[in-house]
């Protein structure tokens, strides 16, 4: 059922479809018509009414779905659009085509690359592009639209930014492949083939899932570090349900799914099994939960959506039972161990998935755990348990689902109740949460009354519990009355984030629910009770919490609510008035403090006017019964309530009884319709409508529509007290016209009299104005302008029908007139207090309120709107499941009415003098004027004009500042050009020098700059837009008329662009003007500079003088801003002038056809062939075709230079600007001056290189080529030679990097010119340079080098790489320096110049053992990146890359894929002749002996080298030269190990850690896992060993989805074999090693049992030494692995039998397996045998004791016998466990 026909049927549903249809074509005619002429603005006004119209759930065709979202696409795709505007239609587009039963996939195709440039602009700029901060905020949506598109977006990612991606953090890797990995698997569940998993895959990505939690699995292991986004658990569950398969049988030539998606999940759990612990808590807990509610959603989803009978996934992909109940086996119980995380979220996360569990499981064992836990957890209160109560309680007492679940509901809610107690917050939440989710969908009847025939046991039982509900109702009440007695005092003060405050408001919610649901008899009684604690109780501090309560206390009945409260409340009311407290006159609106002297006086009279409105609130008819009574106390109240809070509240009262009468509402939110309650089906057979949902297509809501008695009622409340607050506020006015004093009784009377008035008068505007309607109103103030299109809008709109009073009314004019003249009477009262009572500010606060509530309450309060939307939503978190529909909100969302005048009165109160009056004012303003669009231009214009006013007092000043910083002003200024302008001018005048205003003012330039993003003065829609869409323009005139209008816009926009740039070029040339305005108007200019138009000569001239200002803002300012005018000069040679370089690019049709070896040779030294600069291209695979350059031919010598005309390119119509810039740049004055400023030491903490000089020379040497060269080169060479001073050094660098980087397109003999004088600077200056200044020549080479082919940068790559590094240099920064620059150009030009390579890396393994540390530090970086830069995949083309790919996964396995490509992957390979050659170095030098220990030695420095080389290859994600010496690396680190160098053992302890944990592929798992059991069976040290266990145990488990089940059966007997080893360290670490293991293989947990107590019998004579046997003699421990001294080998091994039971017992501290009470058992006989065997069978029992001490009670009654825990007891029973 639409949404719409949801709502009251106050008209014809028919009518309102036509209505619907008419308006979405008038939309799609208004978008072509747009399009047609032009008018991109006008666009944009028609995807606001397609976003209003997704807000509204209107029902939009298939058709027009894909007409929309293909011209929003198109629109959004525009070349050169502003990103604010794109992302506007991309935001509506992406809403269109969210949901696939919307817009199915195959409906609509959509061209993606368009799409993909948008987002390039930003993620991917070029250099020269203009980057603004809000653009990557607008691009955002943008991308959500990238997402959906053709997988053909994947070719750009491989060919242009692989090698980007590569180098970047791990998270961000992991984090998108993960990401696009679940999207792939999602899309295509039904299809697997098309994606082609495989085993392998799933496994590699089980395990960086794994790796991502970063759990402290061992010692060694690490878990700090960045943390990873909770969003990859989130994409790696979602994958791994999509993944999951049923085994198939292999062969047949057919595609098999993979099968090995839940086992690795299981082995993932089981791996992590402890961490879901509550006592072993970390950051990870959040992690694991929340992946265990991602895993558990994820496959309800699935679930649901493989059982409609339209599901495409083919029946043998689908989930079967029995997969669904091995994976619910699998996460429940990690789900329900995490419900007790110390971490909130975590706890939070495992009830989210306990709740999805218990809606996949049919056999009711999730909720069966939920049930037992709940009754153990709630006899001690457990909040947890509580919290898993509330997540569950829907799925428990759904009676057709699970209905041994229902007859436990009573007795939980009892068990429940205690948990309500206001000292304790958090568990009462919980608590509340429960009782409502329950009685959510419970009806509370007692159906123990009626016959019980037909009914099973289970059932029985269930409806006798029933009867307990009344008197449930009644101590529930009792508890929510003493949580409201416990309130603090000051409660109701301060701000509503307060626990007190949530906790009331959860109490009403759970109290609104459990009315809503009460059948008439207990209704009765908990009304009963409600009135008497009502009337004989007064709380203040809880006045409004009873308030709401009474509120919602009538339920579906409210003539019961009147009947037990109207009239006892009202007798109160009448007594009180009778009492002159109550008339206590009090004008100001502080005195709402509820606990002042006066209001505690009337506290009673309060409680009981909160009380008796909340009454009337929603009582529909039945108030009709009542009417006399009600006005006549509303009446008594006006009349003689004087204290703010009476009066407040007195109007409050009116208004609520007006709403009440003629107000639309929903009347009945129980869990089953009206007829159900009414019909004998609910109490014969109650239970099935336990637990029952409706769907959105079938249910109908109850709408309380106001009948014509109701009407005539409230109406005629309106008439009679608009008249008497008229008449007073009217006599008043007059009575201040007459009053000349401000200061005299009369003055204060006058004020209270108005805001008295003004506060009823309040509550009569909201009641009339929710009875008008915007477009029938009928009062002077609605003639406001509407937005205007270029095209027009000649579609007379039928006005919906919202429910308002008709114009056929009869009361319609009567009303109509009264808004009308209250109106009025506002514009009066605002006219007379801005002139004569402007300081009166109580009255002039409560008129603002008036009007804004005049202006924008339309029968809605947003405020109102937004609590209860956001209600919803946490109710349908809880209650909702995948299958669910939505429960949409019921109430209406109406247009706002129109009104300038009340507008302007708002915007004049805004800058008064009053700080309070300003503030409640901009406040109502900026509320109010949101949906007038028209009127906000005007409004800002008017705002600016006060602002700059040289007149302007200070407190205007202060109100215009403050209202530019709003939210309604930037809107304006980020779109809107014109509006930009003006606010730039505005701003960038002088406010005086007070603190407060400059410091506004510098706020609201940085905010202004921060969010501006490009504002074009004309835009042209493109012929590919207009021909998508086409032929749907309704009138062709129109379309004629906008183009003419949007050409008369275009002119003026231009015209007032050029009006701004002269204007703020004349204020920032005027000398009277202050240095920091002028660097404002700067920035200001800059940030609007239109690139589309030539720039203007007098900018031009500024911006040049700015750059030689003495002030350093300025001339920053001006830096920038030269920038943006070169590279604007530059792109409009290139698009519509004159550009000579154009020819030397030149794209080169590839194909697949590339020969890499070819391609590397010419990149070191063919000097003929195209320049390829791009160092990203090509490196992973090459695309089809590529964008090379020629070089630059020299010019005729004899041709002489003339101007503009001879630069390599040029604006046609710039020429002017052009030639002033000529003759500046050639000036040696200009580039002295610019030098003196910059080579000055620099005021900031730190010099750094000044990249926007950099730019600037850039620019110009592009630009003007080397006209400037030889000025600029003497300074060059002056500052070059002053070595010591760091800031000329620095001003070198970039000078000579801007000119050598612009120099690209110069030609050879330019170049050559160039390079002679250059390359002797840069020689003789990274020659002499120092340590502070060698950053700023390391920085030019890097900034020359970036992206560019080697050739162009030929002498210097010759002059760094043909250096020879010296051993005995006793300069150790020399060589460390050489190695620096080596390494920023191996960085740069990477796999280009491997060619060059082979002699570099001799040259380094040559000083290997170089004796510097700085040296050695510097030289294995070099040596990781070498080899590193050795490594090329270079694909011919991306379908080879993808090939290779699947190919290294295990991917084209059978017919469907094998004989169609002949498959060759390469594989990086280093210089084998060096590594052989390294590795007998290491051996030659480890084998010379040393004389002493203290003298470093050539093998410690060497392999110190190694180690810093090594440990960046294992810290760095990309795996292309972790294991180039893998031959040789493990028992390298081992030796290293063993070495006699402190220093060095320590680092290779730390690298063999770095080893273990970094990701291995699968098919070097076997040759790791070989050495590493080579070395522990080897003649090691024993405390070599213990290293190597360490490595060991974080291979294992960070490879263990991975390992064969032979290579763990190797290890297992790997760490067996070491339990009897003769030093007790190692087998104690064994013993530690194998527990963990057996955690995770625990089908191996029978052989060892076996094994260790067969061990245990043969040893026997080892339990004391007297029984031992005799031996031959002892052996001398000499330090190796001899056995100890006096250490028997049969102690030995029982101490190995022992110690191998211990860790089986320790593997699992929180379980009690089967076998676990023998084990026990068997290791209790040991605790008497001789050390250290008792030793270690005390600590094993003590641990045991210790994690299992808060389950004893029940785990040694259920797992052990009575034999065994009398065997046990003095072991795991303390002398004090009972006490």
């Amino acid at each position: 059922m639409p949404f719409v026909q949801q709502l009251p049927p106050v008209d014809d549903i028919h009518a309102d479809t036509e209505f619907r249809a008419e308006f979405i074509s008038r939309i799609r005619s208004g978008i072509c018509e747009c399009v047609a002429a032009g008018d991109i603005h006008g666009a944009t006004f028609w995807a606001r009414k397609i976003d209003a119209l997704l807000t509204l759930k209107v029902e939009i065709t298939q058709n027009d779905r894909v007409f929309l979202v293909s011209s929003l696409v198109a629109l959004t795709s525009l070349p050169g659009i502003d990103l604010h505007l794109a992302q506007s239609f991309a935001s509506v587009g992406e809403r269109l085509a969210k949901k696939v039963d919307h817009l199915p996939i195959g409906c609509l195709v959509i061209e993606w690359r368009p799409l993909w440039e948008q987002v390039k602009r930003v993620v991917f700029p070029k250099g020269r592009s203009r980057i603004y901060p809000s653009d990557l905020g607008h691009v955002g949506e943008i991308i959500k639209f990238v997402r959906k598109v053709s997988h053909q977006l994947a070719s750009s990612f491989l060919t242009d930014y692989t090698s980007a991606i590569s180098e970047s953090e791990t998270g961000f890797t992991l984090f998108f492949s993960m990401s696009l990995l679940s999207r792939l698997a999602v899309d295509q569940v039904s299809h697997p083939e098309y994606i082609g998993w495989t085993d392998e895959m799933l496994s590699f990505v089980y395990e960086a899932g794994f790796r991502a939690l970063e759990l402290p699995m061992t010692q060694g292991s690490s878990n700090g570090g960045r943390r990873k986004s909770k969003d990859i658990f989130r994409f790696l569950a979602r994958l791994a349900v999509s993944t999951m398969y049923l085994p198939t049988t292999p062969g047949g030539g057919k595609y098999n799914p993979p099968s090995a998606s839940l086992p690795n999940l299981k082995k993932l759990l089981l791996a992590s099994e402890t961490h879901f612990h509550p006592s072993n808590a970390g950051p990870w807990s959040f992690k694991l939960a929340y992946f265990l509610s991602e895993l558990s959603n994820s496959f309800l989803i699935r679930w649901r959506r493989e059982q409609l009978p339209d599901c495409e996934t083919p029946v043998d992909l689908r989930v079967t039972k029995e997969l669904k109940s091995d994976f619910i086996r699998t996460i429940v119980g990690p789900a329900f161990l995490s419900i007790l995380s110390k971490d909130q979220r975590a706890v939070a996360e495992a009830n989210k998935a306990i709740k999805s569990l218990a809606f996949l499981d049919e056999d009711g064992v999730v909720l069966g755990k939920v049930i037992d836990g709940a009754y153990s957890g709630l006899e001690t209160l457990t909040e947890s348990f509580l919290s898993n109560l509330g997540f569950t309680a829907v799925p428990l007492v759904t009676h057709s689902t699970f209905p041994s679940g229902s007859k436990h509901l009573v007795p939980l809610l009892s068990l429940a109740l205690p948990g309500i107690d206001m000292n304790d917050p958090m568990k009462t939440v919980s608590t509340l949460i429960f009782i409502s989710n329950a009685f959510m969908v419970v009806p509370i009847v007692d159906l123990s009354k009626y016959s019980r025939s037909n009914q099973s046991e289970t059932n029985v039982d269930t409806i006798l519990s029933t009867a307990q509900f009344a008197d449930w109702v009644l101590l529930f009440l009792d508890k929510i009355y003493s949580l409201l007695q416990n309130l603090p005092q000051i409660h109701g003060v301060t701000a509503n984030t307060t626990m007190e405050t949530m906790l009331t408001s959860i109490a009403t919610h759970s109290l609104q629910i459990a009315f809503q649901q009460m059948d008439p008899e207990i209704h009765a009684l908990a009304l009963g009770s409600l009135a008497k604690f009502v009337l004989n109780t007064t709380i203040p501090s809880a006045t409004k919490s009873i308030g709401r309560i009474v509120a919602i206390s009538g339920g579906a009945r409210p003539d019961l609510k009147l009947k037990y409260l109207l009239r006892p409340v009202a007798e109160k009311i009448r007594a009180e008035l009778s009492n002159p407290g109550g008339i206590a006159k009090s004008s100001l609106a502080n005195v709402s403090f509820p606990f002042s002297f006066a209001s505690m006086s009337d506290s009673e009279f309060h409680w009981s006017q909160y009380i008796f409105l909340n009454t009337i609130v929603n009582s529909e008819s039945a108030i009709l019964e009542h009417q006399n009574l009600v006005r006549t106390v509303i009446r008594e109240m006006v009349q003689v309530c004087r204290s703010y809070r009476a009066v407040k509240w007195t109007a409050k009262t009116l208004e609520v009884t007006i709403g009440n009468s003629v107000g639309i509402y929903p009347r009945d939110f129980r869990s089953v319709e009206s007829s159900v309650w009414q019909s004998p089906e609910l109490t014969n057979d109650g239970l099935k409508f336990w637990g029952q949902k409706h769907s959105a297509d079938s249910f109908k809501v109850d709408w309380h529509i106001p009948t014509d008695e109701e009407l005539d009622f409230g109406i005629s409340l309106i008439s009679e007290f608009s008249k008497l607050c008229t008449e007073a506020l009217i006599a008043t006015l007059k009575d201040s016209d007459k009053t000349s004093s401000s200061m005299g009784s009369e003055h204060r009377d006058q004020s209270f009299e108005f805001s008295r008035w003004l506060t009823v008068l309040k509550s009569i505007v909201a009641a009339v104005s929710g009875l008008i309607a915007p477009w029938d109103d009928i009062s002077p103030l609605s003639a406001v302008p509407v937005t205007k299109l270029a095209c027009g809008d000649s579609f007379d709109f039928e006005k919906p029908k919202c429910g308002y009073l008709s114009r056929k009314h009869k009361r319609f004019q009567e009303v109509a007139e009264l808004r009308k003249s209250i109106g009025d009477l506002l514009l009066s009262l605002a006219e007379h207090f801005a002139s004569r009572r402007e300081d009166d500010v109580v009255p002039i606060m409560q008129l603002i309120k008036d009007i804004e509530v005049f202006i924008s309450f339309r029968g809605v309060r947003v405020s109102s709107l937004a609590n209860m939307v956001n209600g919803y939503k946490y109710v349908k978190s809880i209650v909702s499941t995948s299958e669910s529909q939505k429960m949409l909100p019921r109430y209406l969302l109406v247009k706002r009415a129109h009104t300038k005048d009340l507008l302007m009165k708002l915007l004049e109160l805004s800058i008064s003098r009053y700080s309070e009056v300003r503030k409640r004012a901009q406040s109502a303003l900026g509320r109010s004027i949101v949906p007038f669009e028209a009127l906000k231009k005007e409004f800002f214009v008017t705002l600016l004009d006060r602002l700059v006013d040289s007149s302007a007092p200070e407190h205007v000043v202060k109100g215009c500042l403050h209202m530019c910083s709003s939210g309604i002003v930037q809107d304006l200024y980020y779109k809107d050009l014109e509006c930009a302008m003006l606010f730039a001018r505005a701003i960038c005048k002088p406010f005086g020098d007070k603190p407060s205003i400059q410091e506004t003012v510098r706020r609201i330039f940085v905010t202004f700059l921060r969010v501006i993003g490009r504002l074009s003065v004309a835009f042209n829609v493109s012929q590919e837009c207009r021909l998508v869409i086409k032929n749907q323009a309704a009138d062709p005139s129109l379309i004629l008329r906008g183009e003419n209008v949007v050409k008369e816009q275009i002119i003026r926009v231009r015209t007032e662009y050029e009006r701004f740039v002269q204007s703020m070029v004349e204020f920032i040339d005027s000398p009277t003007t202050h240095w920091r305005a002028r660097a404002m108007a700067m920035n200001m200019l800059e940030a609007l500079f239109d690139p589309d138009s030539p720039p203007q000569l007098g900018l031009v001239k500024i911006v040049l003088s700015g750059l030689v200002s003495s002030h350093p803002t300025f001339r920053d300012a001006s830096t920038t801003f030269l920038i943006r005018i070169l590279r604007c000069l530059k792109a409009r040679a290139k698009k519509s002038g004159i550009d000579q370089t154009s020819r030397l690019k030149v794209v080169s049709d590839l194909n697949g056809n590339v020969n890499v070896e070819e391609f590397l040779d010419r990149s070191v030294g063919d000097t003929a062939s195209f320049i390829h600069d791009s160092s990203i291209v090509g490196w992973y695979c090459w695309p089809k075709t590529i964008k090379v350059y020629q070089r630059a031919a020299s010019r005729d010598d004899k041709k002489e230079v003339s101007g503009v005309f001879e630069l390599p390119f040029y604006d046609t119509e710039s020429v002017e600007v052009l030639n002033y810039m000529y003759e500046v740049v050639k000036s040696s004055d200009f580039w002295e001056k610019i030098s003196q400023f910059h080579s000055q030491e620099s005021s900031k903490d730190s010099e750094r290189f000044n990249t926007d000089l950099f730019d600037v020379v850039r620019a110009l040497a592009g630009q003007f080529e080397d006209l400037f060269s030889v000025p600029l080169k003497k300074i060059i060479l002056v500052l070059a030679q002053e070595t010591k001073d760091k800031s000329k050094q620095r001003a070198a660098t970039e000078f000579l990097a801007g000119l050598v980087r612009g120099s690209k397109n110069w030609n050879q003999s330019k170049s050559d010119t160039l390079w002679s004088w250059v390359m002797p600077v840069i020689q003789n200056a990274v020659e002499t340079c120092g340590v502070d200044t060698s950053a700023y020549w390391i920085e030019l080479v890097t900034r020359i080098s970036v992206n560019r082919d080697p050739r162009r940068l030929q002498p210097i790559i010759d002059h760094f790489l043909n250096w020879n590094f010296d051993m005995e240099n006793l300069s150790f920064f020399n060589e460390s320096k050489k190695m620096m620059f080596i390494n920023v150009i191996v960085r740069m030009f990477s796999w280009k110049l491997t060619r060059r390579y082979p002699q570099l890396l001799g040259k380094l393994f040559e000083i290997l053992a170089h004796p510097y540390q700085q040296v050695r530090e510097n030289l294995g970086s070099l040596i990781e990146l070498v080899l590193g830069a050795t490594c090329v995949v270079s694909a011919p083309s991306v379908t080879t890359a993808i090939l290779w790919n699947i190919a290294s996964m295990g991917g084209l396995a059978g017919d469907a894929y094998s004989g169609k490509h002949n498959i060759v992957i390469p594989s990086p390979s280093a210089d084998v002749q060096m590594i052989t050659k390294l590795q007998s170095d290491l051996a030659k030098w480890h084998g010379i002996k040393r004389a002493n220990t203290v003298d470093p030695s050539d093998y410690a420095n060497a392999c110190k080298t190694v180690i810093v080389w090594w440990a960046i290859s294992f810290s760095q994600p990309s795996m292309i030269t972790k294991f180039v010496c893998l031959d040789f690396q493990l028992q390298e680190i081992f030796r290293m190990i063993e070495y006699d160098d402190v220093e060095l053992q320590n680092s290779a302890s730390k690298l063999s850690v770095l080893f273990a944990n970094m990701a291995i592929p699968e098919q070097l798992l076997s040759p790791i896992t070989d050495k590493i059991l080579d070395i522990l069976k080897g003649d090691a040290k024993w405390q070599t060993k213990l290293k190597v266990m360490t490595v060991i145990q974080i291979l294992f488990f960070k490879n263990a989805l991975s390992l064969s089940a032979k290579q763990k059966a190797a290890i297992f007997e790997s760490i067996s074999l070491l339990l009897e080893h003769p030093q007790v360290e190692v087998r104690s670490l064994a013993g530690t090693t194998l527990s963990g293991f057996v955690r995770f293989e625990r089908d191996s947990i029978g052989g060892l049992q076996t094994r260790f107590e067969r061990a245990l019998k043969v040893t026997k004579a080892a339990k004391k030494k007297s029984t031992l046997p005799q031996r031959a003699a002892d052996v001398t421990n000499n330090g190796s692995d001899s056995p100890s001294m006096g250490v028997h080998p049969l102690v030995i091994q029982r101490h190995a039998a022992v110690i191998g039971l211990c860790s089986l017992v320790l593997a699992f501290p929180y379980d009690i397996p089967a076998w676990m009470p023998e084990v026990l058992v068997v290791l209790s006989t040991c605790i008497s045998d001789q050390a250290p065997i008792s030793a270690t069978v005390s600590k094993t029992f003590a641990d045991f004791r210790r994690t299992h001490q808060d389950t004893w009670k029940q785990d040694g009654i259920t797992h052990f016998t009575e034999d065994q825990l009398s065997s046990l007891s003095d072991l795991l029973i303390s002398s004090s466990y009972y006490a």
